[in-house]
Formats: C-alpha cells, sequence, structure tokens
C-alpha cells in the first residue's frame, strides 16, 4: 500500500467481528485488513503502512491487545490505535488511553459510531502530518526552537538535528559549556514524534555528587553492547526524570 494512502488494520479472535468492521468500514479507507491474534497483527502492521489500528484486548497468544498497541506505537508513534473490548472496565481504559490509544469503545459495537470515530481519527492523522511537515518546512528555513544561523555549519547541525529527530534512537550531545547542548536536546525533542509530550532538562551541576556518579567499574570482559546505557538508567538522576515525567501524566 503506498505510504500516502490511509490503511486500517483490524486485529481480533472473532471472525464475525472481524468480517463486519472489515464491511462496514470499507468506504472509510484505501485498505483495509484483519488479523486474528496479536502476533499476526504486528507482522502485517510490520509489512504494511497502516494509519489506524482497531485492535481487542482479549486476544489469543502470549500478546494481549494492549501489549500489541504498545509496540505498535513504539515502531510507528504516528500510528492512530482505537481499543475496543466486551470486558470494559475503568482501569482498562484508563491504560489505553496512557498508552497512546485515540479511542476506548466496548462491545457490542455500533458500526455508525465506529464509523463516526474512524473518521475522527482519520482528520487526527492528517492533523498530525501537517503538523511533522510544518515542523520540516520551519527547519529547512533555518530556525530550530530558537537556533538561529544560516552559515554551513550551522545548516550541517540542523541536518543532523532533523536526521535524528526522525529517529527513535538515544541520542549523546557533546560539548563544552555553553555550547547549546540544551537548546540542540530542546529542538530534537520538538521535532520528534514525542513532541507533544513534556521535555525534562535535569541539571546535574545542581545535584549532590553521590547522586549524579554512575558507577561502571564493574565490568566483564566480554564484549556487552549497552552496558553503558543500562547503567545509566539506573542512576539516581534519570530516576528523579522518570519520576517528574510520571508527575505530570498524572
Amino acid at each position: 500500500m503506498s505510504s500516502e494512502g490511509f490503511g486500517i488494520l483490524i486485529i481480533d479472535d472473532e471472525p464475525n467481528i472481524r468480517s463486519g468492521l472489515a464491511k462496514g468500514l470499507a468506504r472509510e479507507a484505501d485498505v483495509v485488513e484483519t488479523a486474528s491474534s496479536a502476533e499476526e497483527g504486528l507482522s502485517k502492521f510490520r509489512e504494511g503502512f497502516f494509519q489506524l489500528v482497531i485492535a481487542d484486548v482479549r486476544l489469543p497468544g502470549e500478546m494481549d491487545g494492549l501489549e500489541l498497541i504498545d509496540q505498535i506505537l513504539r515502531i510507528r508513534p504516528q500510528t492512530t490505535a482505537i481499543v475496543i473490548t466486551a470486558h470494559g472496565t475503568v482501569e482498562t481504559a484508563v491504560k489505553s488511553m496512557r498508552l497512546g490509544a485515540f479511542d476506548f469503545i466496548t462491545k457490542p459495537l455500533d458500526l455508525d459510531l465506529i464509523r463516526h470515530q474512524v473518521r475522527k481519527a482519520r482528520e487526527h492523522h492528517r492533523l498530525q502530518i501537517e503538523n511533522l511537515e510544518l515542523r520540516n518546512r520551519l527547519v529547512n528555513a533555518g530556525e530550530v526552537s530558537n537556533i538561529i544561523g544560516n552559515c554551513a555549519a550551522m545548516n550541517d547541525v540542523f541536518q543532523q538535528i532533523r536526521q535524528v529527530a526522525a529517529t527513535d534512537a538515544t541520542i549523546l550531545i557533546q560539548g563544552e559549556s555553553g555550547t547549546g547542548k540544551e537548546l540542540i536536546a530542546r529542538a530534537i525533542h520538538d521535532l520528534s514524534n514525542r513532541c507533544s509530550g513534556p521535555f525534562i532538562a535535569v541539571n546535574l551541576g545542581a545535584m549532590p555528587e553521590t547522586c549524579s556518579r554512575v558507577n561502571c567499574s564493574d565490568t566483564k570482559k566480554e564484549h556487552s553492547p549497552g552496558r553503558l546505557i543500562r547503567s545509566l538508567a539506573d542512576s539516581p538522576w534519570l530516576m528523579a526524570a522518570r519520576s517528574s515525567l510520571m508527575r505530570l501524566a498524572t
């Protein structure tokens, strides 16, 4: 399917639900595909290009619908997700929303309501794409999150910011004090798919030495990629940052 079209992926273990939704939503998308399990749905999602995923919470196999949605949004954060279930609870609804689901609908399904929500989801996706395109145009104009410059060196920096902001990679920014590392970090955040979330800056210089030190002395002889990252993930200052994020989210 072309990346310019609109595709819907429906994941439900009930054949009647899958066929009914696929038929009822055929006019709402360029492509509608179905899957009977989370594993099958994830495989189709990776192989195709779907802008909207509709998934049941209870699915056969090792992965449930919420775990599936979590993985899908990690792969392509701009994807819109609708969660459906016959066992709706406030706890499940809240969890799905926190994962990033667009809506939570309980069974038995009202096809008119589903169509209405799909149209809203399609508009939501269109606005997301427009927002990303606008941000990219602003970057191409030479200004990134209040960073101004039009020389060759700055244009190279802007290009690198655009490239890394489009990925989910862990980024390390190095430079002397006062060179604008935090500005670069903020620019990357503002251009990323997580721009709607908070940007948390942790000033290590203002923290006690015992909190800012990372223990990297206990290493093994064999090569183990990611050892430093795992050490950093357990450090007190990153835990403090995660705690701040949780407070903002609640």
